[in-house]
């Protein structure tokens, strides 16, 4: 089982927390070099299970990405609070 955790994220991920997963496609691109541009930029903008960053994206499309939210997705967080 060690092995198996060390070699993925979602396993590691899925060991650890007792909730379902619910993977989501989250763009659509049928040109591979695109599409791994824009998984770099959605990994390095949201919060991620991912290990790595991906593709390597110079400094002026991360700059640009971040300052206009182009690569943000919808996420749901769950507050508890005490009375």
């Amino acid at each position: 089982m060690d092995e198996a955790i060390k070699a993925s994220a979602i396993v590691e991920h899925a060991s650890r927390c007792d909730g379902q997963l619910h993977p989501n496609i989250i763009a659509n691109e049928p040109d591979f070099h695109l599409q791994k541009i824009k998984e770099a930029l959605y990994i390095r903008h949201n919060v991620v299970i991912n290990r790595d960053k991906g593709t390597e994206v110079i400094d002026t499309w991360t700059n640009l990405i971040m300052r206009n939210r182009l690569c943000t997705t919808a996420t749901t967080t769950t507050t508890t609070t005490a009375d």
